[in-house]
């Protein structure tokens, strides 16, 4: 699956993302294949219709890589955001306001203008 996913980043648009961790490994003895594992997709692209189309071909992945092990999948959508328009500031002396924090929102950790966040639940299970 993640193999899959790093060869998907190649087909896809400059600003898109494509982030994963595993949520459980489905044990910890070394050198044997689980009967389990579940892994956590966040996929990110700057507007929905860009996302939808990204997330479909991370499902497809998903499918295949099962496919292609003899096992099963299946997917959980667990969150979803639109397309993120930052609101301007009410206040017109907001630049006295942030004097001494000249860093950009995305510096501060927030999302940039038109981010589009989903993340995703994939759950393989064994045979």
């Amino acid at each position: 699956m993640s193999v899959g996913c790093n060869y998907l980043r190649e087909h896809m648009i400059p600003e898109a993302r494509i982030h994963y961790a595993y949520i459980d490994a489905g044990g910890t003895a070394p050198n044997v294949v689980q009967d389990r594992s579940t892994v956590r997709y966040e996929v990110r692209s700057p507007y929905v219709r860009q996302l939808t189309e990204l997330f479909n071909r991370v499902v497809d992945v998903a499918k295949g890589a099962a496919l292609m092990t003899g096992t099963s999948m299946n997917y959980d959508l667990s969150m979803a955001f639109t397309e993120y328009l930052p609101q301007q500031s009410p206040c017109p002396d907001r630049r006295r306001l942030y004097a001494g924090d000249r860093r950009t929102k995305m510096d501060r950790g927030g999302l940039p203008a038109g981010q589009t966040v989903l993340i995703l639940m994939m759950i393989l299970p064994g045979k």
